[in-house]
């Protein structure tokens, strides 16, 4: 990827976290936290509608988990 697709990412971000957000209200009735891990040959860029400590607190629970050995199942089938 060049850095033109780079920064061509890195622009609309703003506008897909927007998407995700209202994806999300509509899904769940109320509004989510998220935070969006993007990779570009350059660099990994994020965006997020929480603040960057609450995303860091979510992304290395995340990561103890799998470090954890958490199976790859989706929520919605392990909470029926």
């Amino acid at each position: 990827m060049s850095y033109a697709a780079t920064n061509a990412v890195s622009r609309a971000l703003q506008d897909v976290a927007r998407s995700i957000e209202q994806q999300l209200k509509e899904a769940s009735g109320e509004l989510q936290g998220f935070t969006l891990l993007v990779f570009t040959d350059q660099v990994a860029s994020y965006v997020s509608n929480v603040d960057r400590a609450t995303a860091r607190e979510q992304l290395r629970h995340l990561l103890a988990l799998w470090d954890a050995g958490m199976p790859d199942i989706p929520a919605h089938e392990r909470h029926n």
